[in-house]
């Protein structure tokens, strides 16, 4: 799939975070201090048509992740308000601090009533509705990192880069009964950077090779039992592995530092359906896709670097992408086309089909075998997606521009 679908609509001098809807808005979160060369301090919210920057002077780090809780936005991270940092609330103008934490935090999560923030170096604290922050039981090194929280089968669990809790051995991930943080298995051989629920297995993301002593590079899944790997895991390279995911529509999508998953070739995002991977391919001059979030049914990828990072919307039809070619040759010339597009295949097939951006279909033959040559002058400028049902049932597609 190409990655020619992505469309750059913000660039950023510094690391991007993570990105999180709230208020209508598209927030942007992370360490940058710059926004396309204006004044920038660590956040800035998207409209849908235009970026807002945060000005006013915050001291510390900057934003690691966000999420809504009450119905108000939080982030962890470094901000710094005076002795306080670790966890912060916008005002509807900027951020002030939202606990009496003095550590860097990173994971965070919501549940029902109940907001869970994790730190930078061991603990792990819960609130309930307008209340305090208690403590949770913590990790036997003040050097752990909580980078991830989330639920499953009624618990909470904690992700990052930790060894033990009270001499337990944990790898990284961990569940809490209710006393103490119990292992999920072996764990995972390598740091945890992002976790959630698909299709009643808990899937985890990040920089390890194995999980419960299994092939997992990357991503696995943990099925309350069991690890596996998920679909093959990653198959390419990459150093700094999966950084985010995101469940819609039946799918789940994945982001991070990967040119491979499930043996389908493409970089840094890809589609899970539960049975096969697609690439949506991302090109960018920076090191690899941090966050993916969705704003206005749209999805949205942020970047990570050191110095010059960018927020990209997908172009396409979520529902009907391109799927990656294996036995059965697609060709689709001159492409972009405002003319006349001539699509070719070799292999037998049952029927063509072209569909819009919204996925309405505008052109369809059943009796297609292996060329056809359609006149798009009259088509709207956009893109299209071209689908193939060949004769051993697999889908193939490719995509459209007409300009």
């Amino acid at each position: 799939m190409s990655g020619a679908q992505w469309v750059q609509v913000g660039q950023f001098n510094q690391f991007i975070n993570d990105l999180q809807t709230f208020d209508g808005k598209l927030f942007v979160g992370g360490s940058f201090t710059q926004f396309e060369g204006n004044t920038c301090y660590w956040s800035s919210y998207y409209d849908g048509s235009g970026f807002t920057a945060h000005t006013p002077v915050i001291g510390g780090g900057g934003i690691t992740n966000m999420a809504i809780f009450n119905d108000e936005l939080y982030s962890t991270g470094s901000m710094s308000f005076g002795s306080s940092t670790g966890l912060a609330k916008w005002t509807g103008s900027t951020w002030s601090s939202a606990a009496g934490f003095n550590e860097s935090h990173s994971g965070i999560f919501v549940d029902g009533n109940d907001l869970y923030v994790g730190s930078d170096f061991a603990s792990i604290s819960k609130k309930t509705g307008t209340g305090s922050f208690t403590s949770l039981p913590e990790l036997d090194d003040s050097n752990d990192n909580i980078f991830a929280i989330n639920k499953y089968d009624g618990n909470i669990v904690i992700a990052g880069n930790f060894d033990a809790a009270n001499a337990i051995v944990l790898n990284n991930i961990a569940y809490f009964d209710g006393t103490a943080w119990q292992a999920l298995g072996d764990g995972l051989s390598g740091e945890v950077r992002c976790m959630t629920v698909y299709d009643g297995d808990l899937i985890v993301g990040g920089k390890f090779s194995q999980a419960g002593g299994n092939n997992a590079k990357f991503i696995a899944k943990w099925d309350g039992t069991n690890w596996s790997d998920v679909g093959g895991s990653v198959t390419g390279t990459g150093f700094n592995g999966i950084r985010d995911l995101r469940v819609h529509n039946n799918d789940l999508y994945v982001t991070g530092d990967f040119n491979a998953i499930g043996g389908v070739s493409g970089n840094y995002v890809a589609k899970w359906n539960g049975t096969a991977w697609t690439s949506m391919d991302l090109v960018t001059p920076s090191f690899y896709a941090a966050s993916i979030e969705l704003y206005n049914d749209e999805l949205y990828v942020s970047t990570l670097d050191f110095d010059s990072t960018f927020v990209y919307k997908w172009d396409g039809p979520l529902g009907v992408e391109a799927a990656p070619i294996q036995d059965q040759k697609l060709s689709v010339f001159p492409n972009p086309s405002s003319d006349a597009i001539t699509i070719s295949s070799t292999g037998l097939s049952q029927g063509l089909t072209v569909f819009n951006s919204l996925g309405q279909t505008v052109y369809s033959n059943d009796q297609y075998e292996n060329t056809v040559k359609l006149n798009v002058a009259y088509w709207e400028s956009g893109i299209y997606i071209v689908e193939i049902k060949a004769e051993n049932g697999e889908t193939n597609r490719s995509k459209i521009i007409v300009r």
